[in-house]
């Protein structure tokens, strides 16, 4: 091949978007092996593979989600053309691109990601990992939101916009099977179940417990606020979990509050780029911070 083909770079760009040949066979109204052989020929003339393929499932390796990039690049900008002279919408979904820091990724499903699902002209593509490597990803194009519980450093000079989308309040907890009164009198009647030492939770609870006079009882220690959250529910033990955790416990009734730690009060932000500030962007940071308020 002399030439590019524009073929082949369609056909790869939408087994990228939807994830296998299958679903790109069905939306392409071809067969998997016409997508496959699509693919090897672009494959055979960038010179590398652009997928990894093991067990019969495709997925992007570092060269094929820059040739994705690319891809994303040219066929929206085909898909505006259309819609601006022809006045025909776009006929893809748009793929909107979720970074997500581990401290948050599992506490922040139902209250921000199901509002996301408001945005029906957009498929979600949800990616956990350290909060360093997402945003290197939001700056090279390959994300288009980052959440995560800091601000980012020298976020002007990175180019990375952002914006408090949820405070975050930590929250002693019991279920309400547990004994009644003020923190201090159950702790008195049930061990707490703690964050390991050296981290910055376990830290500030320990200072606050010790301004008042507390000296609990640890039964266990766990990182995992999901798993502390059950744990006081259960009404055996007391925990220290985010308000965005226990927020659907406490709705139900399946647990009450005992006291707020002000010192760990944090915010959650969204990050973007001025690259990935589209309107979908846009209306998604607005859904992200109207779900954080309520």
């Amino acid at each position: 091949m002399e030439n590019l083909n524009y073929n082949h770079l369609f056909y790869f760009h939408v087994v990228a978007e939807t994830g296998s040949l299958g679903a790109a066979a069905r939306r392409l109204s071809v067969t998997k092996p016409t997508i496959s052989t699509q693919v090897r020929q672009l494959e055979d003339f960038l010179g590398e593979p652009l997928f990894d393929r093991r067990g019969g499932r495709l997925r992007l390796n570092d060269a094929g989600e820059r040739a994705h990039r690319h891809t994303r690049t040219m066929f929206e900008a085909g898909r505006a053309l259309a819609h601006q002279f022809l006045g025909k919408p776009p006929t893809d979904p748009s793929v909107l691109r979720i970074g997500v820091a581990p401290s948050v990724s599992r506490v922040l499903a139902r209250e921000f990601f199901v509002p996301l699902l408001r945005l029906e002209e957009s498929r979600l593509r949800i990616r956990a990992g350290e909060g360093g490597s997402l945003r290197r990803a939001l700056q090279a194009g390959e994300l288009d939101l980052v959440i995560a519980e800091s601000e980012p450093d020298n976020a002007e000079a990175l180019g990375i916009g952002y914006e408090a989308i949820s405070d975050r309040r930590m929250l002693a907890i019991v279920g309400t099977d547990g004994p009644d009164g003020e923190l201090s009198d159950v702790l008195s009647e049930r061990p707490l179940f703690h964050y390991p030492e050296g981290t910055p939770e376990r830290w500030a609870i320990d200072q606050y417990l010790q301004a008042d006079g507390i000296e609990p009882s640890v039964v266990g220690e766990t990182d995992d606020a999901t798993t502390l959250l059950e744990l006081a529910s259960t009404g055996r033990c007391v925990a220290f979990v985010p308000n965005t955790v226990a927020r659907y416990r406490l709705e139900r009734r399946e647990a009450r509050i005992l006291a707020e730690v002000p010192r760990l009060r944090k915010r959650v932000y969204a990050l973007f780029t001025q690259q990935s500030s589209s309107d979908l962007v846009g209306r998604a940071v607005s859904l992200l911070r109207e779900a954080g308020q309520a």
